[in-house]
C-alpha cells in the first residue's frame, strides 16, 4: 500500500521524488548510517568521534543532560550534542555553549499537548510514554499532533507496522524530523529502510516487515541527504555495539578516503 499524498488536513503536496540509486559496486562517500546512533540514555562525553573507524564513523552525536551543558564541554570542541531536558527551561541558557540538534523530553500521552507548547532555548524532540493505543494516545495521533505543532517526536521502540506507517505518512510532510527508537542494529536496519519508503511514496509495511540490506546499501548521496534531512538520530542502548554491527553489514565508510558526513552542523 502506498503513502498517501493528500495529509489529513486535505492540502494537496507534491510527492518527493524516489531517492535515486548508485551502481552498487561504487561505494557512496555519505553513508546512509553515519553519525546515525545516539546513546538512549544521557551520559558520556560531547568529544566528537573518530570518523576514520568504520563502526565509530556510525555513531553519532553525545546525549548529556541539559543540566550538565555548561559542564561537559569544558575543555572539550564544542561538537553538537543532543540534550535531555531534565531542568525547566527557563533555567537554560539562550545560546548554550555547544550546539544542541534537539533537546529530549519524556512525557505522558496526558502531558503532550502542554510539552508541545514548551518555550525552550531550541527544538524539542518529546518521547511519548503511555501511548500505543489500548485505550490510551495512538502513535499516529502523537505524530499528527507534533506535525501540527512543528516539533520532533521519537518513534517508539515498540511500534508496529502500522504505527510506523502511520508515523512516516505525517512526519514525511514536516521540517521538524523525528528520530526512533530501537534494540540493535536489526531495528535501525528496520527504521532506515521504512525512512526510505516513507520518503519515497513506496510501501512503509512492506520495508518493516523485510528490510532490503543491499537497497539501503545502493542508496546515492542525494537520497542520503534526503533521508538524513527527515531522520535526525536512532536512539540505542550501546551505540558502539550496536555500530559494529551496522558496520559488519556494510553500513559505514568505505576506506580511509571516505567523508563521514555531519548533518548536524
Amino acid at each position: 500500500m502506498e503513502l498517501p499524498l493528500t495529509p489529513s488536513d486535505g492540502a494537496q503536496r507534491k510527492p518527493r521524488m524516489p531517492p535515486p540509486l548508485r551502481p552498487p559496486r561504487e561505494h557512496a562517500r555519505r553513508p546512509l548510517a553515519a553519525r546515525l546512533l545516539v546513546g538512549r540514555t544521557p551520559g558520556g562525553s560531547a568529544e566528537p568521534h573518530d570518523g576514520r573507524d568504520e563502526a565509530a564513523g556510525l555513531v553519532g552525536p553525545a546525549h548529556v543532560r541539559a543540566s550538565d551543558l555548561e559542564r561537559v564541554v569544558a575543555g572539550e570542541t564544542g561538537a553538537p550534542v543532543f540534550a535531555a531536558l531534565d531542568v525547566p527551561p527557563e533555567r537554560l541558557s539562550a545560546e548554550p555553549p555547544v550546539p544542541v540538534v534537539r533537546y529530549l523530553l519524556d512525557v505522558s500521552a496526558d502531558e503532550l499537548d502542554e510539552a508541545l507548547e514548551l518555550d525552550a532555548p531550541g527544538p524539542v524532540a518529546m518521547r511519548v510514554r503511555g501511548g500505543g493505543g489500548d485505550g490510551g494516545i495512538t502513535v499516529r495521533e502523537c505524530a499528527e499532533r507534533a506535525v501540527a505543532a512543528g516539533r520532533s517526536l521519537v518513534l517508539p521502540v515498540d511500534a508496529g507496522a502500522g504505527d510506523v506507517a502511520d508515523f512516516q505518512s505525517s512526519f514525511v510532510h514536516s521540517d521538524a524530523g523525528y528520530l526512533a527508537e530501537v534494540d540493535d542494529a536489526a531495528g535501525v536496519v528496520r527504521v532506515l529502510a521504512c525512512a526510505v519508503a516513507g520518503i519515497s511514496g513506496g510501501d512503509v509495511r512492506a520495508a518493516f516487515d523485510r528490510p532490503d540490506v543491499d537497497y539501503l546499501l545502493s542508496l546515492s548521496d542525494m537520497a542520503a541527504d534526503a533521508v538524513r534531512g527527515l531522520l535526525l538520530g536512532v536512539l540505542v542502548p550501546d551505540p558502539r555495539t550496536v555500530a559494529e554491527e551496522l558496520a559488519a553489514l556494510g553500513f559505514g565508510a568505505q576506506g580511509a578516503a571516505e567523508e563521514v558526513p555531519d548533518w548536524y552542523s
